[in-house]
């Protein structure tokens, strides 16, 4: 008997060219791979559908990397960076016969060109939502430039009327940060759907220091008492390369799955790169 296959979209995936100008070498090119295209992605995932026979590709989300890229820009030439990573990804990914769908990023500090762009992602269905990279101390790269953007008023307020825009809201953030996203969503519109990223970005240390370990799961469980926000199951390379052999990392997913119940969650990490 031929056993059914079940699709799987990927929530949560990158593509680049760092030999445009469109994306920021210095942050994307790893590994000396300047070119990554949606043809290069699909051929490891059907190449891994091939292997386990188990399953089959049916299409991904696109999520932003240009919201810390170009620290040396100001919030209105980022929001030209922002319509720049949309054309390019649109351009690529209207070739495919798969489907995808879009989480781009604007520069929601700036009052005078938000509007504009969030506009556009409006106007295109395929648009759901803006991603914005948060990591601060330690800092992913632009973020030692603009400080904590959760102390921006423009970029809260800004942030608060994405719903109007039928846009959600992902977070990407570091622990000591969870309480300031907790009151921003306690303060919005029930309407609006937040994500966060990658089990909230914890460091191995962030799970086995006894002075952080408190941190993080309290702040967890302060952002999962809201049943408008999901957690993305993804990036677990971040804490461990070799996560799937790291009990502490493997039973801390398991608890962020009881904490937010499973219709909470998102993303899918296969790591297909290493295997």
């Amino acid at each position: 008997m031929t056993r059914k296959l079940f699709n799987v979209i990927d929530g949560h995936f990158h593509i680049w060219d760092v030999c445009d100008k469109t994306f920021d070498k210095t942050i994307l090119e790893k590994d000396g791979l300047s070119l990554y295209t949606f043809k290069d992605y699909e051929t490891e995932w059907n190449n891994l559908s091939q292997n386990t026979k188990a399953f089959k590709f049916f299409g991904a989300v696109y999520v932003e990397t240009i919201s810390v890229q170009f620290p040396q820009k100001s919030p209105k030439d980022l929001n030209l960076c922002c319509l720049a990573e949309y054309q390019y990804v649109r351009s690529q990914l209207e070739q495919s016969h798969y489907e995808y769908r879009y989480v781009f990023s604007a520069a929601l500090e700036d009052d005078d060109t938000v509007d504009h762009v969030l506009a556009i992602y409006k106007n295109d269905e395929r648009v759901r939502g803006i991603r914005q990279i948060l990591n601060k101390n330690p800092s992913w790269p632009r973020n030692d430039v603009t400080g904590d953007l959760m102390e921006n008023a423009i970029w809260v307020k800004n942030l608060q009327r994405l719903h109007e825009f039928d846009l959600s809201f992902e977070f990407q953030l570091n622990p000591w940060q969870y309480n300031g996203a907790s009151q921003i969503i306690e303060a919005s519109s029930p309407n609006m759907v937040f994500i966060i990223n990658h089990l909230g970005t914890p460091l191995i240390d962030d799970l086995t220091n006894e002075d952080k370990i408190t941190l993080y799961w309290n702040g967890l469980k302060g952002l999962s008492k809201f049943t408008n926000v999901f957690m993305k199951l993804s990036m677990f390379c971040y804490i461990d390369k070799d996560w799937e052999k790291n009990t502490i990392v493997v039973e801390s997913i398991v608890k962020v799955i009881e904490l937010f119940g499973v219709n909470r969650l998102g993303g899918i990490e296969l790591c297909i790169k290493q295997k």
